[in-house]
């Protein structure tokens, strides 16, 4: 069986539009479908604020035109409620008079008087669509078009992630198609359209989703890949067709719960699923993952809302992943976290390993790499003068004990280290060194 990892913000209004076209894909029980956290708003507040204020503060102007800089924010909001309504989210779905079971699923209300206002030709009259309209949302459950929406050809251009001599998490070939996707420095632009779709789509609420990530992370722990998919398709919908507040704890074990997933407020309270998430993202980032949603099958991934036959192509196509041991995986998630200038989640990484192979030299490499990324300097120095005293001749540790006392303005004694790397590795990054070294001793 293939698996397809979909990393993704809660809040990222293409996330859900990607999923509705990930199912018009028709992969069939050959593929198990998992989601992973994303995060595109890092700022969001705990407690939510209300989306409408979020997007009245100037300083989020700059993020709201990065997401599509040909349009201005409103235009934006409005293209992506239309999208959505095309693939029959919110307001473009064809509604139904039921309750939530589950993943999107409805019952029917047989002795409910409000299945009287359908007209002959089974579509809703103006008086049940104002009554429905007082109900509110919870009434409403959509539908979508029993096609798909027609989808031009994908403009994608192919680049790899990680580093190209495979020492990071390495080969991961990512295609991306402009204004599909969602990056972390999107702010609450988003979050959706705010509104712009009309009755049955706008978010209402700027939420932290690390609590929802969290509580999607559990519903794959205790009920496997099924179990997540309803999760995810009731939070989604609550965030962008109900204006739930997915940030509020009491409000995500309720729609869990729906979705088939109980025990989520004292599973929450006692932090379960927290290091899981914190795990995964790092894993995400140190692989180069950029976009939500971005589509991962093996080495390959899509980025962005694809149409249907590019997530099944991805399927078909993909190259199968490499199977590393657990320290080798790790050893290279942490070296791709320092790439992307992420010491501290480089040395989230390596904690398990410094636990069980500390006197590994790699091992204490990259870990005196991070101390010094992350100005841990005095840890640094200790790392690396205990690799130097089994390892004289290492001329990168020997530089980085140089730079590591640079930096703390120990210029006399980081000198002779670095002369020492200079002498036996022609790196100008070593020559450089050593003159800027020599201008603050003379």
């Amino acid at each position: 069986m293939k698996r397809m990892e979909v990393w993704a913000d809660l809040v990222c209004a293409w996330a859900y539009i990607g999923k509705r076209r990930m199912e018009k894909a028709g992969f069939g029980e050959d593929v198990e479908i998992v989601w992973r956290p994303y995060v595109i708003d890092p700022m969001a507040p705990t407690p939510s604020e209300p989306l409408e204020e979020a997007l009245r503060d100037p300083v989020a102007e700059g993020a709201l035109r990065a997401c599509a800089p040909d349009l201005t924010p409103a235009e934006n909001r409005a293209r992506v409620a239309r999208i959505a309504t095309e693939e029959g989210i919110g307001a473009g779905g064809t509604w139904t008079l039921g309750e939530s079971v589950g993943a999107g699923g409805t019952r029917t209300l047989g002795e409910d008087p409000l299945t009287r206002l359908w007209d002959d030709s089974g579509e809703l009259d103006a008086r049940g669509l104002a009554e429905l309209a007082a109900r509110g949302p919870a009434g409403l459950v959509a539908q979508g078009p029993a096609e798909p929406a027609a989808q031009g050809p994908a403009e994608s251009t192919v680049r790899g992630l990680g580093r190209p001599d495979a020492r990071g998490l390495a080969g991961l070939d990512v295609r991306e198609s402009a204004g599909s996707g969602d990056r972390g420095s999107a702010g609450p632009e988003a979050q959706g359209s705010a509104g712009a779709g009309g009755p049955g789509w706008g978010p209402a609420w700027r939420a932290n989703t690390f609590d929802a990530h969290r509580v999607v992370a559990l519903a794959y722990e205790r009920g496997g890949a099924a179990l997540q998919d309803a999760v995810v398709e009731r939070i989604l919908r609550a965030h962008f067709v109900e204006a739930a507040d997915i940030g509020d704890r009491v409000t995500l074990a309720a729609l869990a719960a729906e979705a088939g997933l109980d025990g989520m407020a004292e599973a929450l309270d006692r932090g379960e699923g927290a290091a899981e998430v914190r795990s995964q993202l790092l894993r995400g980032k140190a692989a180069g993952v950029a976009t939500s949603p971005t589509f991962v099958v093996g080495d390959t991934a899509v980025a962005g809302a694809q149409p249907p036959d590019v997530l099944a192509d991805l399927v078909r196509n993909a190259a199968p992943q490499r199977e590393l041991p657990d320290e080798v995986r790790l050893l290279r998630q942490a070296e791709s976290l320092l790439d992307a200038r992420d010491p501290l989640g480089a040395l989230r990484t390596l904690e398990p390993l410094l636990a069980e192979h500390g006197d590994d030299p790699s091992v204490r490499l990259l870990a005196a790499r991070a101390y010094f990324g992350s100005a841990q300097l005095g840890r640094a120095r200790q790392a690396l003068e205990s690799l130097l005293e089994r390892a004289p001749g290492d001329h990168y540790a020997r530089f980085l004990l140089g730079r590591t006392l640079e930096r703390a303005n120990r210029h006399a004694e980081a000198l002779p280290h670095l002369r020492l790397a200079a002498a036996m590795s022609p790196d100008p990054a070593y020559t450089e060194a050593v003159r800027r070294v020599e201008n603050r001793v003379s």
